[in-house]
């Protein structure tokens, strides 16, 4: 799980509340998953 990468949030249209938050992959971190499920 990547903390670098540029945030995004889900808000609430009904609300405009943040619901939830999360770091958008970065291409490495991308790559790694590819190699860990590709060593599986």
């Amino acid at each position: 799980m990547t903390t670098a990468g540029r945030p995004f949030e889900i808000v609430s249209p009904a609300t405009g509340v943040v619901v939830a938050s999360y770091a958008l992959a970065t291409p490495a971190d991308v790559d790694a998953a590819v190699a860990a499920a590709r060593a599986a």
